[in-house]
């Protein structure tokens, strides 16, 4: 699965004998995003590569903004469907369709190459899902086995295996949205042209690099999405409630939180156990309203199996975290490790309401 030691050589070799693009970056024409598309020569000649694909959210034309400077710039296009994302490389114009295997005949019919983006990140939890998924990495002709903004090496498994099950080109993207998540994954490939890589991709002959970055990109995106739809951020607080013997804490929690001109979706971890409920009800209550708020912001200082569960529904449900917790305080590598999760130490609450602002701060201004 890593680029072995030929390929490393070759990356660090002069344009010329190796191309290195960056398959997957967003501008300012998604709704999340914030690249002009007038920055891009300069910010890829900072990272040291040769080119990227210039994609959005189902709107292909942003490539006709790009300066061209001595740099590749490939067409594309990320197609939403009713399985995830299709991209389409070298596609000039819009296709207006939701069913993938039409996207990807689309695509052929125009000429381009369909890849299966992020194909860790679909849903899978009915055998169905993943039959489907299949399905359509026979058909495609690469896989995205690297994306930038997928956040852990071990959950990108998926996408070799359907690679290697089928033969198909191993492509790697940034999924950038921001200038300093360009190149946080790329693809080498041989030859010195727009048209030789899109040969190389058509036979397979691709390596892909990642380079982690932390996951601040999906907040930021997600606080562009609300400033541009003018809504503020809904956030979920999650603290333990049954063992809770504070609940002012509690309370003064939301209250910070709030504070910051925050909606606070849980107002219930302020008020105690409910007795009105029962353990399936307060279940689904507590799904549900994740389901429908921007992040969470969980207080992990006390272990609390109900906080926990609360965390790893969020990441599966690719909602951003913000666990916060005192700096005397033993918490588990499990949940620091895990994906989507920015962490906050804290001496007290006048700290924590700081740095809470500042990364809210530091968000809108980026």
């Amino acid at each position: 699965m890593a680029v072995d030691g030929t390929y490393t050589a070759l990356c660090n070799s002069k344009r010329g004998s190796m191309l290195k693009i960056d398959t997957h970056v967003h501008t300012i024409f998604s709704i999340d995003a914030m690249i002009r598309p007038s920055n891009m020569p300069k910010i890829l000649r900072r990272k040291g590569l040769d080119g990227a694909v210039v994609l959005d959210h189902d709107l292909a034309g942003a490539f006709k903004c790009v300066p061209r400077e001595n740099i590749v710039i490939i067409p594309g296009v990320e197609l939403s469907t009713d399985v995830g994302h299709i991209v389409g490389l070298f596609v000039e114009e819009d296709i207006r369709t939701s069913d993938a295997m039409e996207a990807i005949d689309e695509i052929k019919e125009r000429g381009g190459l369909s890849i299966l983006a992020h194909p860790d990140q679909f849903p899978r939890a009915h055998k169905a899902s993943l039959a489907k998924l299949r399905l359509i990495a026979r058909r495609v002709d690469g896989i995205e086995v690297y994306n930038g903004r997928t956040l852990r090496m071990p959950w990108m498994k998926l996408g070799f295996k359907l690679a290697e099950d089928y033969g198909k080109a191993m492509i790697a993207g940034s999924d950038a949205h921001f200038d300093f998540e360009v190149g946080t994954a790329y693809t080498v490939a041989p030859g010195a042209s727009e048209e030789d890589f899109y040969k190389d991709v058509k036979m397979g002959k691709t390596k892909a690099v990642y380079r982690p970055r932390p996951p601040i990109g999906h907040l930021l995106s997600l606080f562009v999405k609300l400033m541009r739809l003018k809504r503020r951020l809904r956030a979920y607080v999650s603290m333990p409630i049954i063992h809770s013997s504070d609940l002012d804490f509690n309370r003064a929690i939301v209250n910070i939180v709030e504070s910051l001109g925050i909606v606070v979706t849980s107002p219930w971890v302020a008020m105690g156990p409910s007795r009105e409920l029962s353990p399936e009800e307060v279940y689904l209550r507590d799904l549900n309203t994740i389901d429908k708020s921007d992040l969470v912001i969980a207080e992990v200082s006390t272990p609390s199996h109900g906080v926990g569960a609360e965390i790893m529904y969020a990441i599966v449900r690719k909602k951003p975290v913000i666990a916060v917790y005192r700096r005397d305080a033993k918490v588990s590598y499990m949940l620091l490790g895990a994906p989507m999760v920015i962490e906050i130490e804290y001496e007290d609450l006048d700290e924590l309401r700081d740095m809470l602002k500042k990364l809210l701060v530091y968000s809108k201004k980026r």
